[in-house]
């Protein structure tokens, strides 16, 4: 049996990663935008600003 290709290990993992990514910000932005805005309004509060909370989602995303 041959060894491990620790790059095609690691390559795996980045792609995981980027999937996971878009997966999460399309779906965070397109699906449940409307929901979000809804929840936080009848909360009586402002719906936070995405484009930074996504880039630190994006960083565990890679992470995990």
């Amino acid at each position: 049996m041959k060894g491990i290709n620790f790059g095609r290990v690691i390559l795996g993992g980045l792609l995981a990663g980027v999937l996971i990514n878009l997966s999460e910000f399309c779906l965070n932005t397109k699906v449940l935008k409307a929901d979000m805005d809804a929840a936080f309004k009848a909360l009586g509060k402002t719906a936070p600003d995405t484009s930074q909370s996504m880039v630190v989602w994006m960083i565990f995303g890679f992470v995990s």
